[in-house]
């Protein structure tokens, strides 16, 4: 609020009278401040969780669809919904013309709550992000749309339910997932629009299979042009493997992310370079981040890093005849990149083990 005029924030402090309150206050406060106030007040809205605020959404929905400026004045929405709010907010999909941004979050996982409505918006939207609901939830608001530029799908699991035609997404994002929801997800999307892919597998999730992993690769790899994989070396397992990458013939950029972990180890670094042996040729860039998690302190990371077999980074990628560009990065115990651009000593090391034909391409951050 500290930027709106003081009279502005004395008002809505003098009508909510509470750091608590219902939204149906709020929304007294927002209208009467339509018709004087500046459009961007009504950008943005997040509608918290409604175990704790259910008439808040509720309410919300009803000032939005009362009031024609901030229907058309609404370009990012993040709203926590449940069998009896989901509903509403479908309607007020349909009424927000503007809107960029839909974050949705569920607070009951059983799809059999909600009501079978689908909102039909059936225009673009650039960024939908769905947070731990079923995957027929996530089919539930991609249906209401015509496209998405990305589509961000956060520890969603189950089933999507008969999926009545694929959906057009640019990059796709999949951060927590277990083998049937990969799957589901290769149901929904459309492989001829697909550019972009990352799959991030955190240690304390459900792990896939590699034949759930190929699986998605096979049906949605044929078009993609980049990559983005952060995988946990805590499972010592190469999930991503020959049968996936070769499923990507287009492919022009790969990054490969080692999260955190609790301990860093030889073994850990092997499981990192795998599959840069599998890339398909075509592949002009990689970018390589290891995290040396058990480390505390910036130097003791460096000192690592210097022992890596990096000679083996050499041997992963001579397959790639059109490589220009090799990005190498690190950080500490605090997930804090580590500055290797000005590190000459470990550059110099790390170049010292590399073939000749790399060393030209390489880029430290």
């Amino acid at each position: 609020m500290g930027a709106l005029p003081l009279e502005l924030i004395e008002l809505i402090v003098d009508e909510l009278r509470s750091d608590y309150h219902d939204l149906r206050s709020c929304s007294l406060v927002c209208k009467s401040l339509v018709s004087r106030s500046s459009k961007h007040l009504f950008r943005s809205f997040r509608v918290p969780n409604p175990y704790y605020n259910h008439a808040a959404l509720l309410h919300f929905c009803d000032s939005v669809l009362s009031s024609e400026r901030m229907s058309t004045s609404i370009e990012v929405l993040d709203v926590t919904v449940d069998p009896s709010t989901l509903a509403k907010v479908a309607l007020l999909l349909e009424h927000l013309p503007a809107l960029q941004s839909l974050t949705v979050s569920a607070t009951v996982l059983d799809r059999r709550a909600y009501p079978p409505a689908t909102p039909s918006v059936k225009r673009h939207v650039e960024h939908l992000r769905i947070r731990a609901v079923p995957m027929d939830i996530v089919a539930y608001f991609l249906g209401g749309f015509a496209s998405a530029g990305s589509l961000d799908i956060h520890r969603c699991t189950g089933k999507a339910g008969p999926v009545p035609h694929t959906y057009r997404v640019k990059r796709l994002a999949i951060l927590g997932w277990d083998g049937p929801a990969l799957r589901e997800v290769s149901r929904l999307v459309e492989p001829s629009t697909l550019e972009s892919i990352l799959l991030d597998l955190p240690v304390n999730y459900p792990t896939p299979s590699a034949g759930d992993v190929n699986h998605f690769f096979h049906v949605l790899g044929a078009h993609i042009r980049e990559l983005e994989y952060r995988m946990d070396p805590f499972f010592k397992e190469i999930l991503l493997g020959t049968p996936a990458l070769r499923a990507c013939p287009l492919l022009k950029s790969f990054n490969i992310t080692a999260r955190r972990e609790a301990r860093f180890d030889h073994a850990s670094w092997r499981a990192i370079l795998g599959p840069l042996s599998s890339l398909p040729p075509g592949v002009r860039a990689v970018r390589l981040r290891t995290n040396c998690g058990a480390l505390r302190e910036a130097q003791d990371a460096r000192d690592v890093l210097r022992t890596l077999d990096w000679n083996a980074v050499g041997r992963a990628l001579q397959h790639l005849n059109t490589l220009e560009h090799l990005q190498i990065e690190a950080c500490d115990f605090n997930c804090d990149s580590i500055d290797l651009a000005r590190d000459r000593d470990v550059q110099d090391d790390i170049l010292g083990k590399l073939p000749g034909h790399l060393r030209s391409r390489i880029v430290f951050k």
